[in-house]
């Protein structure tokens, strides 16, 4: 299959033709276009392991033999970088290195690659699904994984051989959709395949891709198993391309095959080991290719393909291929085999392809751009464990700098078995790797020479092709390169020299390097001075004895950290190379810690110009003691630690202590903590300070504006009322006051107060205080009594109650001008000045002359009198004519204490207790009898 892609390449078009005759293979070969077409096909390809080619195009599945996809040229070429890591496998190596572009001249093809396999997630197994109980699946679902191995799994899936049979209503479900097309396609049907279709196919070939149209695999290749249903004498034909190297291929264990062709990029990463357990016995073709892009794009380019590993381990499986009586192919191309001794159990006929082999080699070899050179070339091993390196042909040149790029330059086969490059070139610019190999059959220009063709007996043929790409360390010019050694002290005496010839093979002379200031040459312990330049760089060395030479001299001194002396220092003299030993001495108070800088070491050699080996100390730590004296309380507030270099001068550490104390209310007394000298001045390992604080005290006087909460004035008041029993204030209320004043000291530490007894500003005594008299009331006190008091007596209060006076009136009811009593007489009993009415009683067929009397009690009792008249009697009125009065009072009524009367006060000619006024003469009596006379009926009317 590959074979006949490879002959269809548009820059060399050849053509194949197997003929199946009789038990041997008959191989014609026509060359259509010579070797003109050749030099930039294979040579423009970046020689770069494990990166990605620039143009991959996949063979589509309506691929013909007649039909070849072209490949875009690109327009530079990506070359391993200098430094490019090379890593081998066990039986392969693969190279790894960056790129670089490449010129112009180099763009008409497309660069090798071998993309890195990608992490892809195992796909599933397929699975049969019985018709009977699940509906018909797409043919392009993935199913469930099945074990490796194994065929499918459970009663409704297609039974391995020591399983139950399926049904054939059974139906089988693909993980690739193309899969399920070609199976369809062959076996005729239209839907889902089942069980029963597999069993009555009718033909001998269940083709799932062909040579001609391959199968290209995106999904997975469950279901295949399926394919063990097929009558006896049906086999199935297998050619696919995947472009994943994680496939699994356990599906096809159970089914038999006539051909089996894979075709993928990254064939070194694809498990094969499911090959072993598929049945060899009717196998006739084997197809294990590194490659799914068309034409030649990865023709020698893939280090990525089949390695010798899996060729080894697929041995037992391809050897009981051979031993069918068919006529089989193998076709191994685009890998990177070079040992085919697994396959020396061959022993029937059989053609053996593996052509456009790959191989990086990390080994590197030394190479002279533009000279000769001779390498040993990576073995190549045929079938029966014979040798065919001898037959590499030939290795890129990129010599000349023309726009064909690199041209293929022919090896010279030497009798140690080696290879010469006869003028050796980069292939392009910077390049880190060189090549050597076979022009190839793609590329066959009619030297047979181009590729390796064996006939072994029974008409087995192997043919095969590679490129080797090795590791090279280009050298522009070849290379002597030269030490200078101390015998004495085997050190170097100056670094390496570089010494290019201009051809290899060319005789040099360095005897005039072996003169240096200082030294005497040594020619037994040297490298012979004279010889000639070869491909690989050579290493000499040159010995030297050194001649004594006045030394500058070294001056040990000793020092403290600020680098002043504190011991005298010594000088060591000698010749330049001798030895001197120096060493710390004791120095009282101080300790050696460290070298000083641009010291040089302990010991050594004498240098030629004056040095120094520099011991520079520590003073040793001394400790002193500061002891914080509360010379109040004699209580020692805080001991602080001091620690410092013998003689060193801290910041005083007391000051920040001292304005803390201060700060809290303390006040300095004293300090012996030196403030212009070193506390660490005296070598005494131990020492004491004290700093002595009293607490500060304030006093207040009373004046001032004080602190919340103290008080320092006190005022003593009297307070003497004047009142009635009822509450009613007869005079104002004397006030009196003395006032006390101390001081307070407050201790600003603690914040306690110690305060002054109380001194009076006046005299502290209220003196007596004579009552004050009212004429109608009388006082409980006559006097009060002078008072002493003190800053804790508590205020006076006094009250003068007073009572009033209490009096009588005596109110008589008679005939008016006599003394007759009409009613019996009333005492009346109150407070003097309290006022009084009294209103007349009503006395049967008498006529009271004045109704109501009122009036304040006196301080004298008093006499009240109504006077009545008879009621039939006629007085005389104003007019002259006589007027009746009638009354109809009930009798006298007492004002209660405090109303007053309705109507307005009508008094008798008698004298009033209130004005003490004389009563009035009879005269008037007459007028007011006469006045009553005239207005008492209208009264009596109005009441009526």
């Amino acid at each position: 299959m590959r074979l006949k892609q490879l002959q269809q390449a548009n820059l060399v078009k050849t053509h194949y033709r197997l003929y199946k005759s009789g038990k041997k293979w008959c191989v014609a070969v026509v060359t259509l276009v010579g070797g003109s077409c050749l030099g930039v096909t294979l040579l423009t390809q970046p020689i770069t392991a494990n990166a990605a080619t620039t143009t991959t195009t996949s063979i589509s599945s309506a691929t013909t033999d007649s039909t070849v996809t072209s490949v875009a040229p690109v327009s530079s070429v990506a070359v391993p970088s200098t430094s490019a890591a090379i890593v081998t496998s066990a039986t392969g190596s693969a190279m790894s290195a960056t790129t670089s572009s490449a010129s112009s001249a180099m763009s008409a093809t497309s660069a090798l690659s071998a993309p890195a396999t990608s992490a892809v997630a195992p796909v599933a197994s397929g699975s049969v699904t019985s018709a009977a109980t699940t509906t018909p699946t797409s043919s392009t679902s993935v199913p469930t994984s099945a074990s490796p191995g194994s065929a499918v799994a459970a009663s409704s899936t297609v039974a391995s051989s020591t399983s139950t049979v399926p049904a054939d209503s059974t139906v089988v479900t693909f993980g690739d959709a193309g899969v399920a097309a070609a199976v369809q396609s062959s076996l005729g049907v239209t839907g889902p395949v089942t069980i029963g279709d597999i069993r009555q196919f009718k033909g001998s070939i269940v083709s799932i891709g062909t040579d001609s149209n391959i199968l290209l695999v995106n999904g997975t290749l469950a279901g295949i198993q399926a394919l063990q249903y097929l009558p006896a004498k049906a086999l199935v034909q297998l050619v696919t391309q995947y472009p994943s190297a994680n496939i699994d291929l356990t599906p096809l264990i159970p089914v038999h095959f006539s051909e089996i062709g894979i075709m993928v990029h990254d064939m070194n990463a694809v498990n094969l080991a499911p090959l072993l357990k598929v049945d060899p016995s009717q196998l006739n073709e084997i197809q294990l290719v590194g490659s799914i892009t068309p034409g030649i794009t990865d023709y020698q380019t893939n280090a990525d393909g089949l390695t010798n590993a899996q060729l080894a381990e697929l041995s037992p499986w391809l050897t009981a291929i051979d031993n069918n009586d068919t006529y089989k192919s193998f076709n191994f191309d685009e890998g990177s085999l070079t040992d085919f001794s697994p396959l020396s159990g061959f022993t029937k006929m059989a053609y053996i392809v593996a052509v456009g082999q790959r191989l990086n080699v990390a080994e590197p070899v030394n190479l002279v751009i533009g000279q000769p050179a001779v390498f040993q070339p990576t073995p190549i091993t045929g079938l029966k464990g014979e040798s065919l390196t001898s037959k590499y042909e030939m290795t890129w040149n990129g010599a000349a700098p023309t726009s064909a790029g690199p041209t293929q330059t022919p090896l010279t086969k030497l009798a140690d078995g080696s290879f010469e490059i006869p003028t050796a070139y980069q292939a392009v610019p910077n390049a880190n790797w060189f090549t050597y190999g076979f022009n190839g059959i793609a590329h066959f220009n009619g030297n047979r020479a181009d590729f390796i063709t064996v006939n072994y007996p029974n008409n087995i043929t192997f043919r095969y092709d590679s490129m080797i790409y090795q590791v090279a360390n280009w050298q522009t010019a070849p290379q002597v390169y030269i030490r200078y050694l101390d015998s004495a002290t085997n050190q170097l005496i100056q670094p390496f020299t570089s010494n290019p010839g201009k051809t290899i093979g060319t005789a040099y002379d360095f005897t005039k390097l072996t003169q240096l200031s200082g030294y005497r040459f040594l020619p037994t312990d040297s490298s012979p001075t004279t010889g000639s330049y070869t491909q690989d760089p050579q290493y000499l060395t040159f010995a030297f004895a050194k001649l004594p030479v006045p030394a500058g001299g070294v001056t040990v001194s000793y020092v403290d950290p600020t680098g002043q002396a504190i011991a005298p220092a010594k000088t060591i003299t000698g010749n330049v190379g001798d030895t001197y030993t120096s060493a710390p001495i004791s120095i009282p108070n101080y300790s050696y810690q460290q070298l000083g800088s641009g010291s040089l070491a302990t010991t050594g050699t004498l240098p030629v110009t004056a040095s120094k080996v520099v011991y520079q100390y520590v003073p040793v730590t001394v400790q002193r003691t500061v002891t914080y004296l509360d010379t109040t309380t004699q209580k020692i507030l805080q001991q602080q630690k001091l620690t410092g270099d013998y003689q060193s001068t801290p910041v005083n550490p007391t000051l920040a202590p001292i304005k803390t104390y201060l700060a809290a209310g303390y006040q300095l007394v004293t300090s012996d903590f030196p403030a212009t000298s070193s506390p660490f001045a005296s070598p005494q390992l131990t020492g004491n300070y004290t700093v002595q604080l009293a607490h500060r005290q304030v006093t207040w006087q009373p004046n001032e504006s004080l602190p919340l909460g103290m008080n320092l004035t006190r005022v003593i008041t009297q307070t003497v009322s004047f009142r009635t029993a009822s509450g009613r204030e007869l005079a104002p209320s004397l006030s009196r006051k003395i006032t006390f004043q101390r001081t307070a000291t407050v201790d600003q530490v603690s914040g306690a107060t110690q305060y002054s007894p109380w001194q009076a500003v006046e005299t502290p005594t209220f003196t007596a205080i004579t009552v004050p008299e009212f004429a109608t009331y009388r006082s409980s006190l006559a006097r009060i009594s002078a008072v002493p008091v003190s800053a804790l007596s508590a205020d006076l209060a006094e009250t003068v109650s007073y009572h009033p006076i209490q009096s009588t009136i005596k109110v008589d009811y008679q005939l008016a001008g006599s003394q007759r009593q009409l009613h019996p007489a009333v005492d009346l009993t109150g407070e003097v000045g309290q006022a009084y009415r009294v209103t007349a009683p009503v006395i049967a067929g008498y006529q009271v002359v004045t109704r109501e009397l009122a009036g304040k009690f006196g301080v004298e009792p008093t006499r009240l009198v109504f006077d009545y008249v008879p009621v039939a009697s006629t007085l005389p009125s104003a007019t002259g004519r006589p007027m009746t009065v009638h009354s109809k009072s009930t009798g006298p009524v007492l004002l209660k204490k405090g109303t007053q009367p309705q109507v307005a006060q009508r008094l008798l000619p008698r004298q009033l207790p209130q004005t003490s006024e004389q009563q009035p003469p009879a005269i008037w009596k007459l007028l007011g009898l006469l006045l009553f006379g005239f207005v008492g009926p209208i009264l009596v009317r109005k009441r009526h």
